[in-house]
């Protein structure tokens, strides 16, 4: 489980600009986020580790996918 640190921007819309390490033992796993604001469910996403082997400096975006809590989610 892993939380971001809280982002203040007075037009509300931030940027995260935030990295963090996951490890990973096997690459057939998959990496699961619940994206939240403060209570706020905003969406969900699962990401198979083996899509984000990638070439570094290549940024890969989603949408993100509904929740029980959001049947309709809006970012990526």
């Amino acid at each position: 489980k892993y939380r971001t640190s809280a982002v203040k921007e007075p037009g509300g819309n931030p940027d995260w600009n935030e990295e963090s390490i996951i490890h990973i033992i096997n690459v057939s796993d998959h990496v699961f986020f619940t994206v939240m604001e403060k209570d706020d469910v905003l969406g969900q996403i699962t990401i198979p580790v083996t899509s984000l082997l990638t070439v570094k400096g290549v940024i890969k975006k989603s949408p993100l996918k509904p929740h029980k809590k959001c049947p309709n989610p809006h970012g990526e």
